[in-house]
């Protein structure tokens, strides 16, 4: 098994170091300015890059047996992390960015204007704003995309209700920016949506409401939750599946 050490290095920061695990080159990055003491990590970024710290004594060779070592281990955890979904770039609210809306990306136009308004073209998100800086955009894209979503969930909702003979009225509906869940149902039977349901597909939506719906008549996920869930939306696993997907790039 040949051991290699890269001549180039990534940054200032980083040297890369690399060796063959049969026909598999394996490539990592070792920490330059490292102030680990008396041993070698490995630690492993979201962007996926693998990095091993070990004190400036160590020679490049202990540090790539190091890593040979635990292979198995690193491949693991590289799943893991892909499995995530990809690394979410932050917003900067310029214009031409890629926005979701109903399942669709759309790029926003940022358009000089008196007054501000923001309206769904065939191929753009057009925000006319008096000013231009990104959290102004932002705001205004926010409110529209919270207008959009009560307009939306309350006709969804509507027409699901048809389908739900458990519900004997129709319950309340509040829409908030959540961070870690689509929506809640409360005993009372009041119903919480997120508001970054309106950046799915209509599917998605329906998913979500019909899932707080069967909470109505059964508060927990018991058999006789998901028997309910199986009656209105055979289909929910696949939909459920494609929410997950992608919620890691929206919640």
């Amino acid at each position: 098994m040949a051991l290699l050490e890269a001549e180039s290095k990534n940054t200032n920061k980083y040297k890369t170091l690399s060796f063959h695990q049969g026909d598999l080159l394996v490539t990592f990055s070792r920490a330059l300015n490292s102030r680990v003491k008396g041993k070698i990590l490995i630690t492993i970024n979201r962007d996926l890059q693998v990095v091993a710290s070990a004190p400036k004594y160590v020679s490049n060779k202990a540090v790539i047996e190091f890593v040979k070592e635990r292979l198995d281990w690193i491949q693991e955890q590289l799943k893991k992390i892909s499995a995530q979904g990809p690394v979410q770039i932050p917003r900067q609210f310029c214009d031409g960015e890629l926005h979701s809306y109903l399942g669709m990306d759309y790029p926003i136009r940022i358009i000089q204007s008196s007054h501000n308004k923001v309206t769904l073209t065939d191929n753009a998100i057009e925000i006319h704003s008096k000013h231009n800086d990104a959290d102004k955009i932002q705001s205004l894209l926010n409110s529209w995309y919270k207008a959009e979503a009560k307009s939306i969930f309350d006709a969804r909702m509507i027409l699901l209700l048809t389908k739900t003979y458990w519900v004997t009225k129709r319950p309340t509906v509040s829409i908030r920016t959540m961070k870690s869940c689509w929506g809640s149902c409360s005993t009372s039977g009041s119903i919480r949506l997120n508001t970054q349901l309106i950046k799915t597909p209509l599917a998605c939506i329906d998913y979500v409401i019909l899932h707080e719906l069967c909470h109505i008549a059964e508060m927990n996920h018991s058999q006789k939750f998901y028997n309910l869930l199986d009656q209105v939306m055979p289909e929910w696993r696949g939909v459920k599946k494609d929410l997950d997907r992608l919620g890691h790039g929206i919640l």
